[in-house]
């Protein structure tokens, strides 16, 4: 990929908005169709109002650096609808209480890029890390600092064959607000177990994918199996809250591979990768249900 460079911006903004911590586990159209079709909604939400200004310098294509100040009044946010298309026996979840109150800091975003293609890479890196950092001395009503580092790669390993990985973490000083914790369970985390079932203000996940277009192996002569794709999978990651809170690097003694939570299973793709059922189940307990999920982009 030949690195080009592009133009240097910066912007400022107010803003009043419905907002979530959820992107990276699924993108807005497709939780806005499960919540319409379905009545059902993978995002918790807060109220996020105030001034946001940046500069976003330039670099090169593959590589790219905001760093900003931030002025927010957070609040929680009520469900206020519990409609859908279809399954209206079900009930939309609460949104957890966020801790109101205002942030007051500067925020950092930095990234990598050398993958083929965004929605559908199957080469390539991506690494993102993003930082918050709120200042009491500023009148910020929060004194903590929030680190998350996002790290996947997509390697052919043969012909219609990839074996994917992503490693995610995330770790805090001071005390985080509920709404900025982070969240294991259910979609593009850990598979086989139910949605957020772990919480905590560390955080580690690891997902593997070996992804094989069955049509261009030795399972093309199988009835039906030589026209799909098929995704093998294993999720392993842990949440936990620290004891010593006072730095972003403390308390990962805690980390054991006993103590990690694990799930695998099997997903039916199209081409792309992004339609697609998967059938996951928990390693933790012998007679946990499989889990059943449809998707419309990929885990990761």
């Amino acid at each position: 990929m030949q690195a080009r460079k592009h133009a240097s911006r910066s912007a400022s903004r107010g803003h009043d908005l419905t907002d979530t911590e959820d992107d990276w586990i699924i993108s807005e159209d497709e939780n806005s169709l499960a919540a319409f079709f379905l009545n059902e909604d993978f995002r918790d939400y807060y109220r996020r109002a105030g001034f946001t200004a940046y500069i976003n310098p330039n670099i090169r294509e593959i590589v790219d650096f905001k760093i900003g100040y931030q002025h927010d009044d957070h609040h929680a946010q009520v469900k206020e609808t519990d409609w859908a298309l279809f399954g209206n026996s079900k009930h939309f979840r609460d949104n957890p209480l966020a801790q109101e109150g205002r942030t007051i800091g500067v925020f950092a975003q930095f990234s990598v890029d050398t993958r083929n293609h965004r929605r559908h890479p199957d080469r390539g890196w991506w690494l993102q890390c993003e930082g918050e950092f709120n200042l009491p001395e500023w009148q910020s009503d929060f004194d903590f600092d929030r680190v998350t580092v996002d790290l996947r790669r997509y390697q052919p390993v043969g012909f219609g064959k990839n074996f994917d990985f992503r490693l995610r973490a995330g770790s805090a000083r001071g005390v985080l607000p509920e709404q900025y914790l982070f969240d294991l369970g259910g979609l593009s985390t850990l598979q086989g177990y139910r949605l957020k079932s772990f919480t905590g203000d560390r955080m580690l996940l690891g997902n593997l994918e070996y992804r094989l277009d069955a049509g261009r192996s030795r399972l093309r002569d199988i009835p039906l199996v030589g026209d799909i794709n098929l995704v093998f999978f294993g999720d392993a990651g842990m949440t936990w809250d620290a004891q010593d809170k006072s730095g972003i690097g403390e308390s990962f003694d805690y980390f054991r591979f006993d103590r990690l939570k694990t799930s695998a299973g099997i997903g039916i793709t199209d081409d792309d990768g992004n339609v697609r059922v998967n059938f996951a189940k928990r390693l933790d307990e012998k007679n946990a249900d499989i889990v059943v999920t449809f998707r419309l982009s990929r885990n990761f």
